[in-house]
C-alpha cells in the first residue's frame, strides 16, 4: 500500500506540473494533459483553458500544496485513490497575455482551498478522473 501511495503522490505532482504548464500558455497542446487526466477532470481543465484563451489570459506562477492525503477506495474494478489537498493559489495568478497585467479577481475568492481528486490506476499509470473543489478554506 505504501508503494501505491508513493505512486499516487508522484502522479498527483505530475498532474499539477502539467496543469501549471497548460495554464501558463492557456493551452494543453504538448503538455501531456491526456496522460494525467481524463473524464470530468480533463473536461474541467479544457473548459478553464478555453475561458482563459477567450479572455486573452494566461496564469503565471505556481500553486502550493500542503496537507496532502491519499485514501484508497475498496471494491472498485480499478484501484482508486482519493487525494485531498490544501491548494494555495496566492502566487498562481491570471494575467493579460499582451500586457502582463494581473487580471482583476473577486475579493471573496478563496486563495487557500481544499481540493479533492479521484484517481484510478490505469495500465499506463495513475490518472486523475475527477476534481472537486467544495469551496472550503484551509
Amino acid at each position: 500500500m505504501d508503494n501505491d501511495k508513493a505512486e499516487v503522490q508522484t502522479a498527483y505532482d505530475r498532474y499539477w506540473r502539467v496543469l501549471t504548464e497548460a495554464y501558463a500558455k492557456s493551452d494543453s497542446a504538448g503538455t501531456g494533459l491526456k496522460d494525467v487526466a481524463s473524464g470530468s477532470a480533463y473536461a474541467q481543465t479544457e473548459a478553464g483553458l478555453a475561458g482563459l484563451r477567450s479572455a486573452g489570459q494566461v496564469v503565471t506562477g505556481k500553486a502550493k500544496h500542503s496537507g496532502t492525503s491519499v485514501i484508497f477506495k475498496d471494491g472498485r474494478k480499478l484501484k482508486t485513490a482519493v487525494i485531498t489537498d490544501c491548494v494555495d493559489v496566492a502566487q498562481w495568478k491570471p494575467v493579460d497575455k499582451q500586457t502582463g497585467n494581473e487580471a482583476p479577481l473577486p475579493q471573496t475568492r478563496l486563495v487557500r482551498y481544499v481540493t479533492e481528486l479521484t484517481a484510478e490506476k490505469w495500465p499506463t499509470g495513475w490518472v486523475v478522473i475527477e476534481e472537486k473543489i467544495p469551496g472550503q478554506a484551509c
